[in-house]
């Protein structure tokens, strides 16, 4: 059963408060025994093939020609229903028009791209809709911790399922 919205907030910030009281210990195993209730996920490292079906939905290969016609890859994960997100220094020097963004259920064209000038980061928005990822909860993650990495290093085909590479 799920908790209320209302309830599920000050559960978080009550979890929160183990951590600034130096109880960092006992609020992963709290927050992870009970994470189910705020739909909260957890990756099982043991079982990273389950894992990857439950993400590979809101993974895309992101692939196009750049304005000197060189073909430039990457990878990228939705964070909303139309956008994407990845390195702006995937597609700063692409042509929006020639960039296909490659997903497990199909081919998506760019209606527009955002890129920040500062940081590297890229938003690109499409017009089909999308399954967000479920991010974790940052704030909470310390240097030695594990953390999974996916996405495409070496994207040498159109097949979603062929290029996809879990790093933890």
């Amino acid at each position: 059963q799920k908790i209320p919205h209302s309830k599920s907030v000050l559960w978080l910030t009550f979890l929160r408060c183990f951590v600034r009281l130096g109880q960092r210990e006992n609020y992963r195993d709290i927050h992870k025994k009970y994470g189910s209730l705020f739909d909260i996920q957890y990756p099982d490292f043991n079982r990273l093939n389950i894992f990857l079906k439950s993400t590979a939905d809101s993974i895309y290969l992101i692939k196009g020609v750049s304005n000197n016609d060189i073909i430039c890859s990457g990878s990228g994960f939705s964070i909303s229903s139309q956008l994407i997100v990845t390195n702006r220094h995937v597609v700063e020097d692409m042509n929006p028009q020639k960039i296909k963004i490659i997903g497990k259920n199909g081919t998506y064209s760019v209606e527009d791209i955002i890129l920040d000038s500062k940081n590297d980061i890229a938003v690109i928005k499409v017009t089909e809709r999308l399954i967000p990822l479920k991010l974790g909860d940052f704030n909470f993650v310390e240097p030695g911790e594990q953390v999974i990495s996916i996405g495409f290093p070496s994207p040498d085909s159109d097949i979603h399922k062929d290029n996809i590479y879990i790093s933890k």
